[in-house]
Parts: structure tokens; C-alpha cells; sequence
């Protein structure tokens, strides 16, 4: 490159393939990052900046057709599908929000969290889709970091057993680099993009590769059991229910559903019976059930949760269109709080749906609702096997907790859900 005379070497920077080689590196390392989130806050932040830059480059790039570069922008802009534009009613459902919050400097915040479902939609929309060797070298680099990060919480969990094994009978998770449900719900993707490696025929010429593949994904697999948080473990029997239920249809082979709903039926049942972590995890759930129906909520993580789905459904029904504005949810939660539960410490709704639904009434959760759905029916993704898992995956969470009200819940979910919209179905 050295001995290429200048003007060579700016159009080779400004080509195509030199944009789309750097778009698909950052994108490579932005699910890295988000398991680094505790270390590379500002990196993740930057990396979708540059992300949505490159996009915005490629859209207005080209020449030879009579149009300036910002009119070919806005013209590629407004022909991608209805389907892309779908997730970003996640950003525009909080504007109307503004008239019914007296807290603006909330309102500001929730909707600067949901920013990445406006950039991530547009930056994959409008770069060159992804070959199926660039996506199976993006998930097979999550799949060996989220394994070597796996090995370290597990290798901690053994020299601290009892330790941790008192922690979560007092309703706390195992120590794990990022937040425990994220960490769970990105150890379910990375298994996912695993098994889709090796029916893709990912690695075909390097038998190596794919036993490592196959190897690391029971592995982590495996691991989502031993940390025992019950979001990550229905998520991922979920993703691997869609998954196979997918798989079996493309291919034809109508046993393979038989085989995934067995499996999937006899993996709980074989997890209790072998790890301390699950069985101490069941046993405390079931005396939560019976602190709850007592009438006492205390520090407990089912109690507060479902302490939380009181709470949200009484500040829903009492604005049930428009909600109570996502400005002013937290100043509701804490009122009803201390109404209902004056020892406990508040908690927002653990729903995603009832979230909207307190915050911004029956309008704003239909509005929800198209934001998270539309992608489905995008180039009939619901048979692509690797989008089917992520979205069930993904719904599931929804149901279990606030999923997409922390900046990593937002970027993990707005960055795969776009990824796989942007992959092509496999044949």
C-alpha cells in the first residue's frame, strides 16, 4: 500500500469494500464490548457512533446518477422496508410522552437509553448484507469470548462454593462480569449463533474449528444452568425451542422437532437433579411463593418482583391510555410504594409490556408492540432458525424483567435484532 500513489490510496479508502471491511469489524467487536460493559462504557458508545457514521457514508456514496450525496442518503433512507422503520417506534413512542411528564430530565433519560433502536435499524439497513461467513466469524469470536469469560465465573464459583452457595440462598447471583440476567441472556445468543455455525456448514474445511465450536457451545450452554438465573435459562430453552422448531422445518426433518421438545423438557429436570445452584434456586422460589401469599415482600427477588407487577398494573389502571408519562414513572412507583409496600424498597415494574403499559397506557403498548413484532415478518424472518431463537429468546426476557431500560439491554437487543434482519434467510 505504501508504493500506491496518493490518489490511489483515498480511493481505495473511500471504496465500498473499505467501508464495508471496517462496518463489519466494529460490528464484530460491539457484542465484546457489551460484555465488557463495565470497562469499555465509552467504546461501546463510540463504536455505535462509528457503526451508524460508516452506514450514513455508504448511503450517501456513489455517483453518476445526478443526485447530491445528502439526496441519495435521503433516498435510500426512505427505501428501506416498513420492517426497518419497526423498531424505531421504540424512540418515537416516548416523544407524545413529554405532554404527561413533569420530570423532564427523565423523560430525557429513558429516551436517550432507547437511541441505539434508531441507529442500529439504519446503520444495518443501509450497509451491504452480511455474507453468512461474516456472520458465523462474528458469532464464532462471541461464542470464545463468552466461553473463556464462562470458564472464569466458573473457575471463581469452585474456589468460592459454599461462599456462593449462601449468596443465592439469600437471593443474590452468581458474581459475573456484567449484570447476571445480561450476561445469561448473551451466553443464550452466543449458544444460538453456535449451533448455527455448525448447521450452516460454518467451518466446513476446518474440522478443528468446529469441534471447538460444538465444544464451547454445550459449554456455555451448560454454564447458563450453573449460574441458575431463571431469566437466562427460560430465555435460552425458549431460543432453543424456536431454534429447533425452525431448523426441523427448513430442513424437512420433522423428527428433529420430536428430539428438541424432549430435550428441552428433560434439561430442567436433569439440571435440578445435578446442580446445587438450581436446586437452591428452586427451593428459594417456592419459599418466596409462600413470604408472598403471607403477605410479607422483604429483600427477596421474587417477592420484590412480584411486589413490582402490583404496583405497575395499579399505575396503569389509573391512566390506562396514556399512562402515567416515562417522565414521571419513577416518582409514581416510589408513591404507590410507599403506599402498598412502605418497608420495601421500590422497584420498577419487572415487564417489559407492563412497563409501557404503566408508563405510557394501552396507546404506547401498542406502539410497543408493532416497534418489537414488525421484524418478525420482514422477509418472513420467522423462518430463519437463528432470528426465530433470538426473538423468542428476547420475549421471554421481556416477560421477566425491564429488558430494554438499561443502555446494555437496549444495545444487546437493538444490535442483534437488526444483525439478523440484516442476514439473509438461509436457502
Amino acid at each position: 500500500m505504501t508504493n500506491l500513489p496518493v490518489r490511489d490510496l483515498r480511493a481505495a479508502i473511500a471504496g465500498p469494500r473499505f467501508r464495508s471491511g471496517l462496518f463489519w469489524g466494529l460490528a464484530t467487536a460491539f457484542p465484546l464490548l457489551l460484555l465488557g460493559w463495565e470497562f469499555f462504557r465509552a467504546g461501546i458508545s463510540m463504536c455505535a457512533i462509528a457503526l451508524l457514521a460508516l452506514a450514513l457514508w455508504e448511503g450517501s456514496a456513489g455517483g453518476g446518477d445526478g443526485w447530491s450525496p445528502p439526496q441519495r442518503l435521503w433516498r435510500r433512507l426512505r427505501g428501506l422496508g416498513p420492517a426497518w422503520w419497526g423498531p424505531t417506534l421504540f424512540v418515537w413512542m416516548l416523544l407524545p410522552s413529554l405532554a404527561n411528564s413533569d420530570h423532564l430530565g427523565e423523560w430525557a433519560g429513558r429516551l436517550q437509553i432507547k437511541l441505539p433502536f434508531l441507529a442500529m435499524p439504519v446503520a444495518f439497513g443501509l450497509m451491504p448484507r452480511p455474507t453468512r461467513a461474516q456472520l458465523h466469524g462474528l458469532f464464532a469470536l462471541l461464542l470464545a469470548a463468552v466461553a473463556l469469560t464462562n470458564a472464569g465465573v466458573g473457575i471463581y464459583y469452585t474456589a468460592h462454593f459454599d461462599e456462593i452457595q449462601d449468596m443465592i440462598s439469600r437471593s443474590q447471583p452468581v458474581p459475573t462480569p456484567i449484570h447476571h440476567i445480561r450476561f445469561s441472556l448473551l451466553s443464550g445468543i452466543s449458544v444460538l449463533g453456535g449451533l448455527e455455525i455448525l448447521r450452516g456448514g460454518g467451518f466446513s474445511d476446518r474440522r478443528g474449528l468446529r469441534w471447538a465450536v460444538g465444544v464451547g457451545t454445550l459449554f456455555v450452554a451448560a454454564m447458563v444452568h450453573v449460574l441458575a438465573v431463571r431469566t437466562g435459562m427460560l430465555a435460552l430453552y425458549g431460543g432453543l425451542l424456536a431454534w429447533g422448531l425452525a431448523a426441523a422445518w427448513h430442513a424437512k426433518r420433522y423428527v428433529w422437532a420430536i428430539g428438541t421438545v424432549a430435550l428441552l423438557a428433560l434439561a430442567p429436570v436433569a439440571a435440578y437433579q445435578l446442580l446445587p445452584s438450581v436446586r437452591a434456586k428452586v427451593g428459594l422460589m417456592l419459599w418466596n411463593l409462600e413470604r408472598y401469599r403471607a403477605g410479607e415482600i422483604g429483600q427477596y427477588s421474587d417477592t420484590q418482583r412480584w411486589a413490582s407487577y402490583e404496583v405497575g398494573l395499579a399505575i396503569g389502571n389509573r391512566a390506562p391510555w396514556l399512562g402515567c408519562g416515562i417522565g414521571d414513572l419513577d416518582a409514581e412507583v416510589d408513591a404507590e410504594y410507599a403506599r402498598r409496600f412502605p418497608d420495601v424498597k421500590p422497584m420498577l415494574p419487572h415487564n417489559q409490556w407492563l412497563f409501557f403499559f404503566a408508563a405510557c397506557g394501552v396507546v404506547g403498548l401498542l406502539f410497543a408492540l408493532t416497534a418489537f413484532f414488525s421484524p418478525l415478518f420482514w422477509e418472513k424472518k420467522y423462518q430463519d432458525p437463528l432470528f426465530a431463537g433470538f426473538f423468542l429468546l428476547t420475549t421471554v426476557s421481556f416477560m421477566t424483567e425491564t429488558a430494554i431500560e438499561t443502555a446494555v439491554g437496549v444495545g444487546l437487543t437493538a444490535f442483534f435484532l437488526s444483525l439478523l434482519m440484516a442476514a439473509r434467510n438461509p436457502e
